[in-house]
């Protein structure tokens, strides 16, 4: 187990999980294309990757009409207690990662034209393998890790769940 020192805040898990995925090559190289296509800088500035907080709608919504594609880390889920070290908790927090596309922009000449299933497989990897604090731990697939929550000919969205030890 981690030193507290060394554990991620409660309030940080969202930011983190975000920049790991949107660092990550294939959601870069899926940036700079949708950019490139549509001569759209907020794509080149922001990426497709956005936390969610509450008030992403107008741009996952903007991200899904034009170049079809966005992931949308959501609000942490929860926590479960692991241990306390002094007056510090380290729990389990749960995060949601929404992989969405709109089928008819994404495959569109000047859409993203993002494999859903490898965007998925691509966020796995950025958050299962992303380098930990020293001695800390990696995010963890939950055992329900990977679900369609929607489909349609609108909209295709995969939940995908994940743990981390955080500090609160």
């Amino acid at each position: 187990m981690s030193t507290p020192s060394t554990i991620p805040k409660l309030r940080e898990l969202q930011d983190l999980a975000k920049d790991t995925i949107a660092a990550a090559s294939y959601f870069k190289t899926l940036a700079a294309g949708a950019a490139t296509k549509r001569n759209d800088n907020t794509i080149r500035t922001n990426g497709l990757v956005v936390a969610d907080r509450g008030q992403s709608d107008k741009t996952i919504e903007k991200n899904l009409r034009e170049s079809g594609f966005i992931v949308a880390v959501q609000p942490l889920l929860g926590a479960t207690k692991r241990d306390q070290s002094g007056p510090a908790w380290i729990v389990n927090a749960m995060i949601m990662i929404k992989v969405m596309a709109n089928p008819e922009r994404n495959d569109a000449s000047d859409g993203a034209e993002a494999d859903i299933y490898d965007a998925v497989v691509a966020v796995i990897n950025a958050l299962c393998q992303k380098d930990n604090h020293p001695g800390g731990e990696h995010f963890r697939l939950e055992n329900d890790a990977v679900s369609l929550s929607r489909f349609d000919q609108g909209l295709w969205v995969y939940d995908l769940l994940f743990s981390k030890e955080v500090l609160i």
